[in-house]
């Protein structure tokens, strides 16, 4: 009927070990990178930040599956996994779309290609695409818009920020500015892009100067 569809996500387990994972930059293996960053760190001078001993996709691919990430579900190990998602008729039980995505993939962002194949599928039988039901992972801005773009109607489960930071000092309380790359805090101060980290994570600063 497509007056309610339901959309998530699911991991699913990929052919390769986390035993193939290899280092994009050195070639070398899980084992060997951790060690030698204990070894840096142990050589590290006093005070010195010392560097965090981490296994991301942004550093590691597996050497029999490119494509596989790591990734985990609350409560389980991490595994080599591939993201596949589904939309699904709720009052009939019928598979609109389906598809699969890199399992480190936002799962809005894999969800809004195959709504837009749902919502192909309704119309060919003269069905039109109504309430679309998601989970907390669902839960963003930028999900919701899109859907309303649609048109159709977002139904997701609310999560409030779980961050422990007072409320002045959550990401959410500072605005981006595409234009000029840079957030403004709460207080109209503009801190400009500074640099893309070796996870590939942007950081952006002001001096603390600025911002006392």
């Amino acid at each position: 009927k497509g007056e309610e569809v339901a959309v998530d996500a699911s991991l699913v387990p990929a052919n390769a070990s986390l035993s193939s994972l290899r280092s994009i930059r050195t070639g070398k293996s899980v084992q060997e990178h951790l060690r030698e960053v204990k070894e840096r760190n142990r050589l590290a001078p006093e005070g010195a930040p010392l560097e965090r001993a981490h296994v991301s996709n942004a550093e590691f691919r597996s050497t029999t599956d490119p494509e596989a990430r790591l990734a985990q579900k609350p409560g389980t190990p991490r595994q080599m996994s591939y993201q596949a998602t589904h939309v699904t008729d709720a009052a009939a039980g019928v598979i609109l779309a389906a598809g699969g995505a890199l399992a480190d993939s936002s799962e809005p962002a894999s969800a809004l290609p195959l709504l837009v194949a749902a919502q192909e599928t309704l119309r060919a039988q003269g069905l039109t695409l109504g309430t679309v039901v998601a989970d907390a992972g669902y839960d963003a801005g930028g999900f919701h818009a899109a859907v309303e773009q649609l048109p159709a109607t977002p139904l997701t489960n609310y999560t409030p920020d779980p961050t422990p930071r007072p409320a002045a000092f959550q990401k959410a309380a500072f605005c981006y500015f595409r234009e000029a790359d840079a957030y403004r805090c709460p207080h109209g101060r503009l801190l400009p892009y500074h640099e893309t980290d070796r996870y590939r994570r942007r950081r952006y600063r002001i001096r603390a100067t600025e911002c006392a």
